[in-house]
């Protein structure tokens, strides 16, 4: 079973053991931050989550942040920590949490292949005459949009990125 998308993590409330294993993403929650920040060695983990939880001395934070190594570390946002760090929180993810911008979808509303017609008080019936999809339809009116897709476009759109229109059913 692949793992990729699995992060495995320990809280640490009390002196234990760290999970952290090959083949594994794990992560390491500090908190409360008394008992280690200043004499546990920081494990190999990929992600370091600090608490604010309990009492809390920016010495501690200082403390981990200087062994932490090129481990990316979240602070959580608590009233406390933001009022002994002083400072704004240092909120990093490993690099596999980090996601590619999505594609924007194009809106039906404002393709020049859109169009509208006004039906009383029940708003806009409007309907796709792309070329592509009048030439696949036998309606030549074109295909309607239903009223979900007024704010983006269908799947079967051919604007959309990932759309191949060729192979979409009518739906």
């Amino acid at each position: 079973m692949p793992t990729d998308n699995f992060w495995y993590g320990t809280r640490l409330t009390e002196r234990g053991n760290v999970f952290t294993a090959d083949g594994y993403h794990t992560f390491l929650c500090i908190e409360p931050m008394r008992l280690f920040a200043e004499r546990m060695e920081i494990p190999n983990v990929e992600w370091i989550l600090l608490g604010g939880y309990g009492k809390l001395k920016r010495s501690w934070i200082e403390s981990v942040m200087e062994r932490k190594g090129n481990i990316p570390v979240f602070m959580i946002g608590s009233k406390l920590f933001k009022d002994v760090w002083r400072a704004p929180l240092i909120q990093e993810y490993p690099p596999l949490l980090y996601r590619p911008a999505e594609k924007t979808l194009p809106h039906c509303s404002e393709c020049k292949y859109c169009y509208s017609v006004r039906q009383g008080k029940r708003g806009l019936w409007r309907a796709c005459r792309h070329y592509k999809i009048v030439r696949q339809d036998k309606d030549s009116g074109g295909r309607h949009i239903l009223g979900r897709y007024a704010a983006v476009s269908p799947q079967w759109c051919p604007k959309r990125p990932e759309t191949n229109w060729r192979f979409t059913k009518r739906v």
